[in-house]
Order: structure tokens, then sequence, then C-alpha cells
């Protein structure tokens, strides 16, 4: 694959949203919807909730540490939505014919 190739490849939303947001490029994209994302990330965030307590260290970590990826999770999903509705109202904003 040429490296021009591979610049097409590589642009993608989810690769922009992450790159902005910490500089690093997206291992995987994901193929589902926004609300199905989002539906995921709640469920896995209520299953840490309703986990029963434990007073395992390393337990307590995994769970606090599940909870932060999925709040990081959100912030990837919302960051993505508004990077899209951002492009949007600018090409509303700058149509093509005009220039």
């Amino acid at each position: 694959m040429s490296y021009i190739t591979e610049i097409f490849a590589r642009a993608h939303i989810q690769q922009m949203s992450e790159f902005l947001l910490s500089g690093t490029e997206l291992r995987e994209i994901s193929q589902a919807s926004y609300e199905q994302r989002l539906k995921d990330c709640t469920e896995k965030a209520l299953a840490v909730i309703n986990a029963p307590p434990s007073k395992n260290e390393d337990q307590r970590e995994q769970r606090e540490d599940e909870c932060m990826d999925t709040l990081c999770d959100y912030g990837d999903i919302y960051m993505e939505i508004g990077l899209r509705a951002g492009l949007l109202l600018a090409a509303q904003l700058f149509p093509f014919n005009a220039l």
C-alpha cells in the first residue's frame, strides 16, 4: 500500500477525534452507530455500578479503571458528534459552489 493510500485509509472521523483529544492514533474504528456505542457505554457503566462492593483493593481499582474508561468513551463519542456537526455547519456557511 502506498503512503498516499494509507493517508486516505486513516482519514476517518474517529481517527481525527482521537488525535484531537489525546494526540494518538485510534487502533480500532468502531462500525457501530453513535446510539449503539452510547448504549454499550451505559450498560458497561451500570454493570460496574451495580456490582456488589468489594473490599479487595485490586478489584476496586479495576472497577475505577472501568468507570474511567467508560467516561473516556463517552467523551470520544460526543467529540465525534460535535466534530461532525461542526463540519456540517461549516459546509453550510461556506458552500462549495461559492468558492
